[in-house]
């Protein structure tokens, strides 16, 4: 009788947990769609990684077209950005840093460079960086607002001259050449 009682806590137990696994499995299903991001999971040990067909859509890709390994993915940054990338996840994985955050362009398929911020928690095993799973967020609209402001800005809005705003900054740019090198004339 007793190891029956026994197998009845565990059996209802048991029961609590996966439904509580279900739960929050269908938080996550809900969720992850609703925030229109990437999600991407990463194993630093074994260079491979997995990524959601949102990121994969993001970049242009159908389902089967982007591979688990790692150097594919990290193929697709803008080789401009690369360098700065790499450098900011081993300062990160220096310092033990959780956090990783960044803006930088991808290559779409169609070979055009497109800005995402790329977000994610980084875990460590032995003091070295062992799993990193974040999310990737097309920012491209925002970035050319950002351009067009700042170009509006110093630029006539009925021409697309340059205004007084832009001269005087290439003006301050040129006296501040020339106090360092007064044989730099202007």
């Amino acid at each position: 009788e007793r190891d029956l009682l026994i197998n009845i806590e565990i059996s209802l137990y048991k029961h609590k947990m996966e439904q509580a696994l279900r739960e929050r499995e269908e938080r996550y299903s809900l969720a992850l769609p609703g925030a229109h991001d990437g999600i991407w999971d990463c194993d630093l040990v074994n260079d491979t990684v997995y990524v959601s067909q949102r990121f994969k859509s993001i970049l242009g890709y159908q389902d089967d077209q982007l591979g688990p390994a790692l150097p594919d993915i990290l193929a697709l940054i803008h080789p401009d950005d690369l360098e700065k990338l790499r450098l900011l996840y081993y300062s990160l994985v220096n310092e033990n840093a959780s956090h990783l955050e960044a803006e930088h362009r991808m290559l779409h398929k169609s070979g055009e460079p497109i800005w995402v911020m790329t977000r994610g928690a980084i875990t460590y095993k032995d003091g070295r960086g062992w799993r990193a799973a974040g999310s990737l967020t097309d920012i491209t609209a925002r970035k050319r607002s950002e351009e067009q402001a700042l170009f509006d800005g110093l630029h006539d809005g009925l021409t697309g001259l340059p205004n007084r705003a832009l001269f005087l900054d290439r003006v301050g740019l040129a006296i501040q050449r020339n106090k360092r090198n007064p044989e730099h004339l202007y």
